[in-house]
């Protein structure tokens, strides 16, 4: 049976080879780059690249200032993430996915008790 190779964990051997690639020829052309890394995809390379290796994005918890952006960004514009992200630099586009995600819900889950709060105080006063 022929192993599909590419389609598991990066190895460290491929995360040098990737890393070597771009600081010869940038962060562009990924499917050049994959011709150097055999059995991985431009695509890959470049998820790879932008999600785990480059040094230039944040990791790790989200700090005040950063969730003020998306605060802010959320009374500017609604639930418009695709606006919001623009304004939060350095973190990959699936972080700042789900730290948007994250905060509409605990943003709906607030309203929704507000609502709750609202009726039971029009239900008391009723009697």
């Amino acid at each position: 049976m022929k192993k599909d190779k590419g389609k598991g964990p990066w190895t460290a051997d491929e995360d040098e080879l990737l890393k070597q690639w771009i600081n010869q020829h940038g962060s562009q052309k990924w499917s050049l780059c994959a011709e150097t890394i055999k059995g991985r995809s431009g695509k890959q390379c470049r998820e790879r690249w932008f999600n785990n290796l480059n040094p230039d994005v944040k990791r790790g918890s989200w700090s005040p200032e950063e969730d003020d952006t998306i605060f802010k960004g959320y009374l500017q514009n609604g639930s418009s993430w695709s606006v919001i992200a623009k304004q939060l630099q350095g973190r990959t586009e699936n972080s700042k996915t789900v730290q948007l995600n994250h905060y509409f819900k605990k943003e709906n889950m607030q309203e929704k008790n507000n609502k709750k709060n609202i009726l039971k105080i029009i239900s008391y006063t009723d009697y």
